[in-house]
């Protein structure tokens, strides 16, 4: 992504923020940012230009957020930067700003599904994960699972990730756990010594607490970027498909890192820009991991993906298909396009605090 485009999407968060909106009877201008931000001379500021304002944010805003950026010639962003410009009262800092909302947002986000969930298929939808399915390459996984399991291809995934790595006696933390199906998976099928569960979506830690009786699980809300353990108790972290949604992946590796004992590792699977990928590795060993294991599984994901075009979205209701076509990696979405051409790779990896 070139430095305009940054710029322009960063601008864009900052107005996201901000809260500008119209009142219900369109006449009015609404700000409802955080306080200290939205100073009285800048609400003035924002209400006299609120016509161009909004226009500008309807117009770019969805663009962004559907990653159609791309397409935009040379010409038209720096236009699209020369209207920010018009507007000089808005001398913004994003930094810490964007991280805060983007974490509601995502909250909101997992939140509004795990509901939707509630109400259709209840108790039998464990997972978030786009699962796996098996083809020629080598599998690791050393727990078999008969054709008739319910969640499979998701459970697969667990398994795979988990592979010949010792859970015995061994204290856990599964960070993004979603409504628990991999604390359920670990805690049934392997004899660990005690699993904890933690997730942003307050809607799916009161699922997972409703829902699981092991007296050796637990399950909390949290940051997985502040994450509310003391340092190195755990044997071994596990993160599925969540660390995509952080808004600071570098602040939940250095966490990681700090909760785990000496020797412990960090299982993690996730899809992955190809841009940034080895950015994030270079992190993660800088900050002292060693790579002991390194799987491109994206083609595993993608059949999954197939397999779940025809019945995974009737779990989710009424909810809006762009929505669930992406959240389900279904054929035609951006996330399936993306694995695709590989311009996403989805990785297993398995790292060592050393």
């Amino acid at each position: 992504m070139n430095t305009q485009m940054k710029s322009i999407q960063e601008f864009l968060s900052y107005l996201s923020d901000l809260d500008i909106k119209l009142s219900a009877d369109g006449d009015r201008l609404c700000c409802n940012g955080p306080k200290g931000i939205l100073t009285p001379t800048l609400r003035n500021q924002i209400a006299e230009r609120k016509a161009e304002i909004l226009e500008f944010i309807n117009k770019y805003n969805f663009l962004f957020q559907a990653n159609l950026c791309k397409d935009l010639s040379e010409q038209e962003l720096a236009e699209i930067q020369e209207q920010i410009d018009s507007f000089p009262f808005l001398n913004y800092n994003s930094s810490n700003l964007s991280s805060n909302k983007a974490k509601e947002l995502w909250e909101k986000l997992y939140n509004y599904f795990s509901q939707k969930l509630n109400s259709t298929v209840g108790s039998y939808a464990t997972f978030l994960n786009y699962g796996y399915v098996a083809n020629d390459s080598p599998q690791e996984a050393l727990v078999d699972l008969p054709n008739y399991t319910p969640n499979k291809n998701r459970i697969k995934l667990v398994l795979e990730l988990i592979g010949d790595c010792d859970l015995t006696d061994r204290t856990i933390l599964d960070v993004g756990c979603g409504r628990g199906g991999t604390v359920n998976v670990i805690a049934t099928s392997f004899h660990v010594k005690e699993i904890f569960g933690i997730d942003l979506s307050t809607t799916a830690i009161s699922f997972c607490q409703t829902n699981y009786n092991h007296s050796h699980a637990h399950f909390m809300q949290g940051d997985a970027e502040t994450l509310p353990f003391e340092e190195h108790k755990f044997d071994i972290v596990t993160n599925i498909e969540s660390s995509n949604a952080y808004p600071n992946i570098f602040a939940f590796y250095r966490e990681v890192y700090r909760v785990l004992k000496l020797g412990g590792y960090f299982l993690y699977t996730d899809f992955f820009p190809v841009d940034k990928l080895d950015d994030y590795l270079s992190d993660l060993q800088e900050i002292g991991f060693v790579i002991e294991k390194d799987r491109d599984i994206t083609a595993n994901v993608l059949l999954s993906c197939d397999e779940a075009a025809t019945i995974g979205s009737q779990a989710y209701g009424n909810a809006p298909e762009i929505l669930i076509s992406n959240f389900l990696g279904l054929p035609g979405s951006t996330t399936y396009t993306n694995f695709k051409n590989r311009s996403w790779l989805y990785k297993i990896f398995r790292f060592k605090k050393v």
